[in-house]
């Protein structure tokens, strides 16, 4: 994948924004979970890491909602 003709090399990533609601069940402290998301993308963006140099084509997401699975 190219982007304003440079390779895409440091991959896909994706950010997740941050969600506030309520669940179904009481959790507890160090349990695992496994969650259901339901999330929109929101922007697309192309970064450059300055440690490595590499650009990746960056997914932002917002959450609509969780349900624990």
């Amino acid at each position: 994948m190219r982007f304003e003709g440079e390779e895409v090399t440091g991959g896909p990533k994706v950010t997740v924004r941050q969600f506030r609601g309520d669940i179904d069940v009481p959790l507890t402290v160090d349990e695992m979970v496994e969650l259901k998301v339901v999330a929109k993308v929101t922007e697309v963006n192309h970064v450059v890491d300055g440690k490595t140099g590499l650009l990746s084509r960056v997914h932002v997401l917002r959450i609509q909602e969780v349900e624990v699975a």
